[in-house]
This record gives C-alpha cells, sequence and structure tokens, in this order.
C-alpha cells in the first residue's frame, strides 16, 4: 500500500477529475433543485432569477421578469427539462435626453430546470403578475408497491 503525500492531490490532474466528478454528479441525479448544470450551457447576459419551491402535491417555480409582458414568455418541456424563454427589450429612442450612463440590462434570457420524474406535465399552468412568472406543475401519485400472492 502507498501512503500519498498531500502534495499529490494539489496536482491539477487531481483537480481537473474532482470537477468532473461534481458535474457528472449534479447531471445524473434528479433533484428538483439541482440546476447549476445547465448555467453553465446558458448564454451569457441577461438570467431572470428564479425561486424553486417544492409543495406537497406541485413544484412552484417563480421567475422574476420585471418589465416583460408574460404573454411574450415562452414556457417548454422537453423531457424533464423545462425552459424558460424570453427578451427584455431596452427602450432606445430618446430624443428628449442624454443617456450617460445605462445600468439596466436587456436581450434575450433562458432558463433550464430539471424536473423530478414524478412531476405531471399534464398539470402545468403559468400566469404572470406584477413581474412574476408563476409556475406550477402538479405531481404523479405515488405508485404504491403491489403485493402478489402465491398459490399453492
Amino acid at each position: 500500500m502507498t501512503l500519498k503525500k498531500r502534495d499529490d492531490y494539489d496536482h491539477p490532474v487531481f483537480r481537473i477529475q474532482e470537477e468532473m466528478n461534481k458535474l457528472f454528479r449534479q447531471m445524473f441525479q434528479e433533484p428538483f433543485f439541482s440546476n447549476d448544470f445547465f448555467h453553465a450551457f446558458e448564454g451569457k447576459g441577461w438570467l431572470p432569477r428564479l425561486n424553486q419551491m417544492e409543495q406537497p402535491d406541485e413544484y412552484v417555480i417563480e421567475a422574476e421578469i420585471p418589465g416583460i409582458d408574460p404573454k411574450t414568455v415562452e414556457i417548454q418541456i422537453n423531457g424533464n427539462i423545462l425552459t424558460i424563454k424570453g427578451e427584455r427589450r431596452a427602450e432606445l429612442e430618446r430624443k428628449d435626453r442624454n443617456t450617460h450612463i445605462v445600468e439596466g440590462t436587456y436581450g434575450a434570457f433562458h432558463r433550464s430546470v430539471v424536473l423530478p420524474g414524478n412531476a405531471d406535465f399534464d398539470k402545468i399552468t403559468a400566469a404572470g403578475k406584477n413581474g412574476m412568472l408563476h409556475i406550477r406543475i402538479g405531481k404523479k401519485p405515488e405508485e404504491k408497491p403491489r403485493i402478489i400472492k402465491i398459490n399453492s
């Protein structure tokens, strides 16, 4: 048996391996709140903040979309991935004043959320009000094990 010195684990190869292990753990687990994997692939720019909650009968996702008409937001389901897409447009034409600093963020966005296996895609509703988009996803009823009696 060979004992490793602490310095051996600080080698870049071990750090890369640990990062890859973290990535694969995130990819193949199914919890509702694991979305870091998708953020790495989303475009840079403006992203609405999300609140994700689990309630006894449903999952709830709230997206902050101030200044966006909720009717222009698109919600897609592909497999067990829910994606929210939209765009915040800038008010570019301002003839009555000179703009010196623009701190607002504008442009297209998309956010993806991995939904658990018991999400019921036939029971999804969405509503928008006061700059918030509320998405509710029902849960499928739990399957109970069936006991089979053996005839003798």
